[in-house]
């Protein structure tokens, strides 16, 4: 098989994709573990219309960022930061 040929192509396009897919879903399941660790309501999982929801999920982050910045480390202690951190693909994006 010819390496320039367009089904190989096309296979190494879709293995790049779907590796990208894995490593990606693997960092949201590590931060809603995070979060899950944080914020009760997401072990849960309250019957809410989906927008309530996305409500829910973004007024977390943005308190979740809030507390990052403005309290001491040792006043808001994060389960699991260091296993997220360790990341391979949020390395590569804070690289960038």
């Amino acid at each position: 098989m010819n390496i320039k040929s367009p089904k190989v192509m096309r296979m190494i396009l879709k293995m790049k994709r779907n590796c990208c897919h894995v490593s990606l879903r693997y960092v949201i399941k590590r931060i809603f573990g995070i979060f899950e660790s944080l914020f009760t309501i997401f072990k849960s999982a309250p019957p809410l219309p989906f927008k309530t929801q996305v409500e829910i999920l973004l007024a977390c982050v943005a308190l979740y960022n809030f507390l990052r910045k403005e309290c001491r480390f040792d006043e808001f202690p994060i389960e699991g930061e260091s296993a997220l951190l360790s990341s391979p693909m949020l390395k590569r994006n804070l690289k960038n």
